[in-house]
């Protein structure tokens, strides 16, 4: 897939947002280099911090920042699964706190919140309630810029500074080691972008979730993680469906949609791709509001809206 069909897709789950966000400046730039000494010891701190599950792990910095994002007990979920890194990247104007990184293979998820050190940057914050902060990704080995380049959306609720990043992984990245480096957009603040100088984040792109393998009968998967349900090769997700239920072992079904209090398990969206210019095969997923425990489920359903059809797919034995 190519870098803009990588973006619209799994940047922001809201279309509106998606449609206002700054897409057309993503930027390729493979032999850009920076220096990055710094981020191996802090690559290692982060891992440190992920303690194993079972383990007595730490508590969130900023919980009612997680709890913005995901409903439920997810946050009380992440903090015994030992999912909260605490990283601190600060300049002399702010710093954000990554609160969780959560990889599934498929989809990079990241949770922030941006506290202002100075007068200077409090003024910006009043002055802009939400704004898009740029992301560009370095290799954590040899400094090169990787293809991936984002925009986030950064706004103030309940007088908190909120952060939500959200980036599609490629197979062969899942390995590799990188720094995240944040800017401002040039467009709209060509003057600011001092502000968030060195603001950079480490991160580990090898997954940190267990994910489970979904197969219809003809042999097509979908997958199943704690935050979302995907597909590599299919837009299952997108075609006329007018329900998709989650089937849990003692035989209860959780229909997936935008109620709520009518389901249990509330969308925040999702969306579908080409693979590449040059292959006809889709991608396609569906976010979560909260944490699921996926060993739960014993299949998925999807219905046709058109013609009423529901194809099943259960688990695939390991």
């Amino acid at each position: 897939m190519n870098g803009k069909d990588l973006l619209n897709a799994m940047t922001e789950i809201n279309q509106e947002f998606i449609e206002e966000a700054e897409f057309s400046e993503i930027r390729i730039h493979p032999n850009k280099k920076r220096n990055i000494i710094r981020t191996v010891s802090a690559i290692v701190a982060v891992a440190v911090m992920g303690v194993t599950a079972g383990a007595v792990s730490e508590v969130f910095t900023h919980r009612e920042t997680v709890e913005n994002w995901l409903s439920g007990d997810s946050r009380q979920q992440l903090e015994e699964q030992g999912l909260v890194s605490n990283y601190i990247a600060e300049n002399e104007y702010f710093r954000m706190t990554l609160e969780t990184i959560l990889n599934d293979g498929f989809t990079l998820y990241l949770i922030a919140t941006l506290e202002p050190l100075d007068e200077t940057a409090q003024e910006f914050l009043q002055e802009n309630g939400s704004f898009t902060l740029n992301s560009d990704f370095y290799d954590a080995d040899t400094g090169e810029m990787m293809h991936y380049h984002g925009s986030a959306g950064f706004h103030v609720e309940n007088g908190k500074n909120l952060i939500e990043f959200q980036y599609g992984i490629e197979s062969e990245n899942i390995s590799r080691s990188a720094e995240i480096a944040f800017s401002l957009s040039e467009k709209h603040y060509p003057d600011k972008n001092y502000l968030m100088e060195g603001l950079t984040i480490p991160i580990d792109l090898a997954p940190n979730l267990k994910v489970l393998e979904f197969q219809s009968e003809s042999g097509e998967s979908v997958y199943l993680s704690p935050f979302e349900l995907y597909s590599r090769t299919q837009d299952c997700m997108t075609t006329p469906i007018s329900r998709i239920c989650l089937v849990k072992k003692n035989g209860f079904r959780i229909e997936i949609d935008d109620d709520f209090e009518l389901s249990g398990l509330s969308s925040k969206g999702g969306a579908s791709a080409l693979v590449s210019e040059e292959s006809d095969m889709k991608y396609s997923y569906l976010d979560f509001d909260k944490i699921i425990n996926i060993d739960e489920y014993q299949a998925i359903e999807f219905k046709n809206m058109n013609n009423n059809e529901v194809i099943t797919y259960t688990l695939k034995a390991e």
